[in-house]
């Protein structure tokens, strides 16, 4: 079974505060990157660039899904206009 490296390698202790904080910066890249859709693998093993263009493109792609939601609620509440 395939997991974040993270839950077999680095939680197995417990953890200060601090350490705990500083796993969270190191990791939340990859996760958040993840959690939008982007494979694991490719947010590990990209450099900064590369991670800061993967986030413009999801940011690009949750203002085209808000604005679609938006639309699709305005049609829904006030209709096209069409009558």
């Amino acid at each position: 079974m395939k997991c974040f490296p993270f839950l077999t390698t680095e939680s197995t202790a417990t953890w200060s505060k601090e350490h705990l904080q500083e796993a969270a910066n190191r990791w939340e890249e990859p996760i958040r990157l993840a959690m939008h859709g982007v494979p694991l693998d490719l947010a590990m093993k990209a450099t900064r660039n590369q991670l800061d263009m993967l986030w413009t493109i999801v940011q690009r792609d949750e203002q085209d899904k808000f604005k679609m939601q938006a639309h699709a609620t305005g049609l829904g509440v006030w209709g096209d206009g069409k009558k």
